[in-house]
């Protein structure tokens, strides 16, 4: 009997974990999209598909992206969500996605990416750090965001006011 409720315990803490997981990253997905409504990239960067890349596979995240993206555009341009595993991968694209589990890279990402025109998003969810463009955090058990303007600058994207008065 102790065995069975300590199987069942454990299932239904991983399915409520699966359940509060998929739902930030519906969250995530949203407020990603609604940022490419309020940065402008340079001219360089105006043609061709719009680029949402994810550092890591198999990412929730990607999911919820590829669903809320179908059908929508950036502008005239299709939105691609595309996976990669390792750092060394990241081609050009518009916005990074960085997720809790991969952060200890963002580091090395912003070095790679460095003075590119590249939004570097992460999920750091104790902190804000330094080399992410907009760093996805809970507060008060919502989702928040926090703009780093010295980095946006730096990868010369322009981000609105509007946005920018949002953040946290």
């Amino acid at each position: 009997m102790k065995k069975r409720f300590t199987l069942f315990t454990t299932f239904m803490l991983f399915f409520l974990y699966s359940t509060i997981n998929g739902q930030i990253a519906k969250h995530e997905a949203a407020y990603i999209y609604n940022f490419t409504r309020f940065i402008k990239w340079p001219d360089t960067q105006a043609a061709g598909d719009f680029v949402i890349a994810i550092l890591g596979k198999d990412e929730e995240i990607t999911k919820e992206l590829s669903a809320s993206s179908a059908n929508r555009t950036v502008g005239s341009r299709s939105i691609k969500i595309k996976e990669f595993s390792s750092v060394d991968e990241i081609p050009d694209c518009h916005i990074l996605f960085v997720s809790d589990s991969k952060s200890i890279h963002l580091k090395i990402v912003a070095q790679k990416l460095a003075g590119k025109p590249i939004v570097i998003i992460s999920e750091e969810m104790q902190r804000n750090p330094t080399e992410s463009t907009i760093n996805l955090h809970l507060l008060d058990q919502k989702l928040a965001f926090h703009i780093n303007k010295m980095d946006a600058e730096t990868r010369q994207v322009i981000i609105s006011e509007k946005l920018l008065g949002l953040s946290k």
